[in-house]
């Protein structure tokens, strides 16, 4: 059981000037709301669509192709005068004379 019951007096409530104080009080506000509420999407989609309407503000690179710089090597080529066609075969008297071979000076 409730020990603390204390009863509401409704004859509070039934006064007809308060009552259209608060009305009034609440409409005024639920009316500002929608207000700002409409306000606010109109000012957004105004702003989206200024947005996709312009460029972008960044700069773009432009690439210009200029031919890359190769190392390139230079072979200069000398004619030499001494060049001998075939190889001078030297051998020594000794292994000559001994294997039979003979020779200018031993004729």
């Amino acid at each position: 059981m409730v020990l603390n019951y204390t009863p509401i007096d409704t004859s509070k409530f039934s006064q007809k000037e308060d009552n259209q104080l608060n009305f009034y009080l609440l409409l005024i506000a639920t009316l500002s709301a929608f207000f700002l509420a409409i306000l606010l999407f109109i000012l957004i989609q105004k702003k989206t669509q200024i947005k996709n309407q312009t460029p972008p503000a960044t700069p773009t690179i432009i690439e210009i192709d200029t031919p890359t710089p190769f190392p390139t090597a230079t072979i200069n080529v000398e004619e030499t005068s001494s060049a001998t066609t075939s190889p001078t075969i030297v051998v020594p008297q000794e292994t000559t004379q001994s294997a039979g071979i003979r020779t200018e000076s031993a004729q």
